[in-house]
């Protein structure tokens, strides 16, 4: 929350839904204050999914990966 201004990265955020190590509240408001700067932020919330959720493949890993793809492959080139 820090260092959030206008001119920071785009930033793609995950979050598993039921995180109760860095609950999804803590992502869902640091992608308001880049909203509200002008920064680019999107917001995943990853439903049923714990902390570290993509360590082992599954069901979340699959929802998530074509997110990360695209964000990688639009800001990246």
């Amino acid at each position: 929350m820090t260092y959030v201004a206008k001119g920071v990265p785009p930033t793609l955020l995950v979050y598993g839904a039921r995180d109760h190590i860095v609950e999804a509240r803590f992502g869902r408001e640091l992608h308001s204050r880049l909203k509200a700067v002008g920064a680019s932020s999107i917001l995943l919330e990853v439903p049923w999914a714990e902390h570290a959720f993509d360590l082992i493949p599954g069901l979340s890993y699959r929802i998530t990966l074509p997110y990360v793809e695209r964000f990688l492959a639009a800001h990246l080139q």
